[in-house]
């Protein structure tokens, strides 16, 4: 297991690919840090093309946010290291002094990393590896040094070849950090303490592979088939890829974390193993529209056939995403219990027909026979005629002296396959709508409810239709909830729309760490740290919030999988 000098430093290393991530931008050529990204790497996080200038832009103004307080993180746990563990506690501190050049262009300039280059962090088998380019070797080897000087002894650096290296042990763990200037490119991986020289040779850039992603194209036509723009960041996951090397129980990396004891599976697990991974193969994404005031991305998942076709054409009558764009916060969610219901019946009679035979898995089996046995009661009225919910909150409600809620501006929406035995039961159960009286035309009609009246200082509307049943609190709620009423219903295989101002959010967020900083402030373990590390954060996500004046997030069912597409509009600096 790892020991705590190790998952500090381990901490380091994903802090600098992060860094290395937002500064890298660069030119196509032969030897572009994609030339040695195995064409079946199981992961890659890489641009193709020179980053946009507002993507780095924007990058930068989000990372000069949370700079702060990882410097601060950084020398705080430094100073929990000086006694034990002073080595340690140098290379933190020397790490904090790296990062506190007050903006990431400084950061890259102090560091000698190329402001205009290509970056790739992949994976060779599990060991990841990243690779970027660099600007002025002298600034990179002196950052190397001052690095040293922090952690009060030199990096012990090896020859492979004509390749030198730096390798630096994480404590008693297994694993050690891989440090290289190959030409005019910077290399940085987590590999085994004890790496083979052939797997040092991959890591290096010794030994090229035989294919990569530069040879074949892959992540150019996964850029072209998806829309990502190939000058910013692109990810491409394969969890299919990642099972089989887990279950091949030879990769390096792996059997050094279980320090060689890889338990020897029989191939009835690979088998079911890939069997799992092939219900969710392969994860991407990337930016499709950058702007100085406008960011777009995509993620596709995607997914086996049969998931596909049980929901991209799927009918929910909820109203798009264009009927919630004006609120200050909505979202619409697809509940087709009925639909899900039937999937999962299926999933659980493939699973009866063809058990897991790995002893690791055959859990799975009774876990879906007892889900089959209870599946049948979603079917039950209303919960079984729900197709789905949305909420729109166009002003939040401020809390009253008096227990009432006063300037909410919100309205709901539930569709269903029943909305008038929906209805009905509501009424029944609910003595406050009994004398409401409603004709199924969308036409909200006052709800006469006293003793909601008591709680809500605000009127409250109530409307039916053949698919919907809607309620709205606020002036004017019955002017809004109509519109909603009516509204285009968005296309098949929609399952999620979301939509927030970045002022909505940033109360929304105050609102809850009030409500933590009450509950820590009477628990036994509560400690003035805590509240102010809670405090800190709120106003990290407060400042990130302040910069968006809105966003729009959208899940469907598309061809291939899960599409999640998001559109964030900026306010300028």
């Amino acid at each position: 297991m790892f020991t705590r000098q190790a998952r500090v430093l381990t901490r380091i290393l994903i802090l600098a690919l992060l860094a290395i991530g937002l500064v890298a931008c660069g030119r196509k050529s032969s030897n572009a840090p994609l030339s040695y990204v195995p064409a079946d790497t199981s992961f890659v996080f890489a641009n193709i093309q020179p980053i946009n200038e507002n993507q780095f832009k924007l990058q930068s103004r989000m990372f000069a946010i949370s700079l702060p307080m990882q410097i601060a993180s950084l020398r705080k746990l430094s100073q929990k290291f000086k006694t034990n563990d002073p080595h340690a506690a140098g290379l933190l501190d020397a790490f904090a002094n790296e990062l506190d050049q007050g903006s990431l262009q400084a950061i890259a300039k102090h560091s000698g990393i190329r402001l205009k280059g290509l970056t790739a962090i992949y994976g060779i088998g599990l060991t990841p590896v990243a690779r970027f380019q660099i600007n002025d070797i002298n600034a990179f080897q002196a950052m190397i040094q001052r690095l040293q000087n922090g952690y009060g002894q030199a990096f012990p650096k090896t020859m492979l070849g004509k390749q030198a290296y730096w390798h630096i042990a994480l404590g008693k763990a297994p694993i050690q950090i891989l440090i290289a200037i190959e030409g005019q490119q910077g290399v940085l991986a987590l590999a085994p303490g004890k790496a083979n020289p052939e797997l040092l040779k991959r890591i290096l850039g010794i030994q090229r592979p035989e294919k990569s992603l530069q040879s074949t194209g892959q992540l150019n036509e996964l850029a072209d088939h998806y829309g990502y723009r190939k000058d910013s960041i692109i990810t491409d996951i394969h969890i299919d890829r990642i099972i089989k090397t887990v279950f091949n129980g030879k990769d390096p990396m792996l059997l050094t974390l279980l320090k060689n004891k890889m338990p020897v599976l029989p191939a009835n697990c690979a088998v079911d193993a890939e069997r799992i991974a092939s219900r969710v193969p392969e994860i991407s994404g990337g930016a499709t529209r950058i702007k100085a005031d406008q960011y777009s991305k995509r993620i596709d998942i995607r997914l086996a056939p049969d998931i596909i076709k049980a929901f991209s054409t799927l009918p929910t009558y909820l109203p798009g995403l264009k009927s919630i764009d004006k609120a200050s916060l909505a979202i619409l969610l697809a509940v087709p219990v009925a639909k899900i219901r039937d999937f999962w019946i299926a999933q659980a009679d493939a699973v009866a027909a063809k058990p897991f035979t790995c002893g690791k898995l055959t859990n799975l089996n009774r876990a879906f026979a007892r889900m089959r046995a209870n599946l049948p009661k979603l079917g039950i009225p209303p919960i079984g005629e729900l197709t789905g919910i949305g909420i729109v909150i166009d002003q939040l409600p401020t809390p009253h002296s008096t227990g009432k809620m006063t300037g909410l501006r919100a309205h709901a929406i539930v569709t269903s396959s029943n909305p008038q035995g929906l209805l009905a039961l509501s009424q029944a159960t609910v003595p406050g709508l009994r004398n409401t009286h409603i004709k199924p035309d969308s036409v909200p009609v006052p709800i006469n409810a006293p003793k909601l009246s008591t709680r809500i200082a605000e009127p409250l509307w109530l409307a039916l239709n053949s698919h919907h049943i809607g309620v709205a609190v606020g002036q004017n709620g019955n002017e809004k909830l109509a519109k909603l009423m009516k509204a285009a219903p968005a296309q098949p295989g929609f399952l999620m729309a979301m939509h927030y101002t970045g002022v909505a959010m940033s109360r929304l967020l105050d609102n809850f760490v009030t409500m933590q900083t009450r509950r820590i402030a009477h628990t036994p373990r509560s400690s003035t740290a805590l509240r102010a590390k809670l405090h800190q954060a709120l106003q990290n996500i407060r400042k990130q919030m302040q910069m968006i004046r809105s966003t729009n997030i959208e899940i469907r069912m598309g061809k291939q999988g899960l599409v999640l597409t998001s559109q964030t509009e900026i306010k300028p600096n």
